[in-house]
């Protein structure tokens, strides 16, 4: 556990608070990438939709006249 200096002892919650992320800001480790699995489930997704769609244009065109 870390020890309390005296400069934070002395002060209330909300000005430790302050203080320590004035010193260091909270950021992202790493940035605002998502993951590679992210990317991985997007991918599915729009392969997914592709077939979905394509499938429903193509039986669309059989079913009027349009087809062969």
């Amino acid at each position: 556990m870390r020890r309390k200096t005296a400069y934070c002892r002395d002060q209330s919650t909300a000005t430790r608070y302050a203080v320590v992320f004035a010193r260091r800001p909270v950021v992202a480790r790493r940035g605002l990438v998502p993951g590679p699995r992210v990317f991985g489930s997007v991918a599915a997704v729009g392969l997914a939709w592709i077939g979905v769609v394509s499938t429903w244009r193509d039986g669309l065109a059989l079913l009027t006249d349009g087809g062969l």
